[in-house]
């Protein structure tokens, strides 16, 4: 479902453009205007990355990105609205939430730049539904050959959210060892 979201801009379908593409438009130029990054966006650059973007909505427990799928693979997308529940398959057929994801976050970059399969299931809350905006591979490649300079602070903002993973993996990796260790001296 994610390569009809990515080859058309519009579409009947009841998911596209729940709320208006300008009303969308906005929220990602705001997002973009106030991450957290070394080289921030002006609101120019913002709206100049959003033309490349398409909105979708997803519907509120959809699983949208699937762990270890290696096909469909070339793209990202930028949370407008709603919650991202990060999820890891364990045994048995149990999965772990290892995050939640809220307006701001970005879903899918790491697969969409080395094009390794999806490390993790993602699906929209069972609270509500989720709005993203959507940036495909071609779009970003798109990107660098037109606005040099605004794909380097798009890259330069996804090394910064993959940095910021990494860190809290670590900190969950630290916690766990920590709890393990508390156990066995228990035991």
């Amino acid at each position: 479902w994610m390569q009809q979201a990515i080859s058309c801009s519009v579409s009947t379908d009841r998911r596209d453009f729940i709320v208006s593409q300008a009303a969308s438009h906005h929220m990602a130029v705001q997002l973009l205007t106030s991450a957290n990054s070394i080289a921030p966006f002006t609101q120019e650059e913002a709206l100049a990355l959003v033309r490349h973007m398409h909105p979708y909505t997803i519907p509120a427990g959809e699983r949208f990105l699937v762990e270890e799928e290696q096909d469909d693979t070339d793209f990202m997308m930028l949370i407008l609205a709603g919650e991202v529940l990060v999820e890891s398959r364990l045994a048995e057929g149990r999965t772990l939430t290892v995050d939640i994801l809220h307006a701001g976050s970005w879903v899918g970059e790491r697969a969409l730049l080395d094009g390794s399969p999806r490390q993790a299931d993602c699906r929209a809350s069972d609270v509500g539904d989720v709005l993203c905006a959507i940036i495909s591979r071609r779009e970003l490649l798109t990107l660098l050959d037109a606005e040099l300079r605004l794909a380097a602070k798009l890259v330069l903002l996804l090394a910064a959210n993959i940095s910021a993973t990494l860190r809290d993996m670590h900190q969950k990796m630290c916690l766990y060892a920590d709890i393990r260790n508390a156990i066995r001296t228990e035991l």
